[in-house]
């Protein structure tokens, strides 16, 4: 996630007169900053080490204890029992003899491979959605000709991932909210 300005208005009167615009950009199959691959964790055909009450997936904020056969929830701080196939033994520090060798307990971003189980239903497909400020000053800036250009050229180039199953919505704003209809059905939008 990366916001487009380093600071942030911390009220309503700033915000309207510094003009600043905000926005957010969320990729979620983005790069790490540093260019590296996101590192992959898999378990085989066993289940991803979730919470058992919240459902949170395992991560670098988790603490063990009882030599490694229980974790704590950094969410919903309970206790669960750590499952045999998933099971290392702690030093006195309480770090599991492991933890080198597992990403999703040192790394921000992993992606857990999913098991065929896992899954009740396909995957869903990537769904992309532009939000653009169409009030006069925005207009008048010409971000929106530039951003529409842009999002019209990757969309043509065919570079977004998950090809022909892609959804995109655009949405726009000034004081009203305005949806668009772009089914390839209709003649205009």
């Amino acid at each position: 996630m990366r916001v487009t300005t380093e600071r942030i208005p911390h009220s309503s009167n700033l915000s309207k007169d510094s003009c600043i615009p905000l926005a957010i950009l969320v990729k979620p199959y983005g790069e790490l900053p540093s260019g590296e691959p996101i590192p992959t964790v898999s378990f085989n055909n066993n289940p991803i080490v979730r919470c058992r009450e919240c459902r949170a997936y395992i991560n670098p904020f988790v603490r063990f204890s009882d030599n490694g056969s229980k974790w704590h929830c950094n969410f919903c701080k309970i206790d669960n029992s750590t499952e045999a196939y998933y099971y290392s033994s702690t030093d006195k520090n309480n770090k599991r003899h492991d933890f080198d060798q597992r990403p999703e307990l040192h790394s921000g971003s992993v992606d857990f491979i999913a098991s065929n189980e896992y899954m009740n239903r396909p995957p869903m497909p990537p769904t992309f959605i532009f939000l653009f400020d169409v009030s006069q000053p925005a207009i008048e800036s010409g971000y929106i000709y530039q951003a529409a250009s842009t999002i019209k050229g990757i969309i043509e180039e065919g570079t977004m991932p998950g090809g022909d199953r892609t959804r995109v919505c655009f949405l726009a704003f000034d004081k009203n909210l305005y949806f668009f209809n772009l089914r390839s059905t209709l003649k205009q939008p």
